[in-house]
């Protein structure tokens, strides 16, 4: 990747490398940027699509994560939260995030709050 820091134009030249990474993983690459970088214009998306491998380019994933974008477009800025704010709020990394959530919905069964301290 280049020091340049223009991301479209590094994935590009990643997803269009033949050699570079399976199939697979050039859609990740792509999901990446567009999950990491929510001012690409929809013209640089579609560039990039195009760019995929014809194997992955209908993927449901990039379908979900343009529903799921336009979805959050809409909705008022305050009710969405960053996952830093959230790690924040819960005191704990973003990584921490998961195992709170997955204890506090096994304890469930024990507090009719939802939460336990077990």
């Amino acid at each position: 990747m280049s020091k340049s820091g223009n991301l479209k134009h590094d994935v590009m030249e990643l997803l269009r490398d033949p050699a570079r990474g399976s199939d697979v993983d050039k859609l990740r690459l792509f999901l990446v940027a567009y999950l990491c970088n929510e001012n690409l214009a929809p013209s640089e998306v579609e560039e990039m699509e195009r760019a995929l491998p014809p194997s992955v380019a209908h993927s449901p994933a990039i379908t979900f994560l343009k529903r799921t974008r336009a979805f959050n477009a809409n909705a008022p800025v305050r009710s969405r939260p960053s996952a830093a704010s959230l790690a924040t709020a819960s005191g704990s990394s973003a990584a921490g995030l998961g195992f709170s959530f997955v204890q506090r919905v096994r304890c469930s069964q024990h507090s009719s709050a939802g939460v336990c301290e077990c």
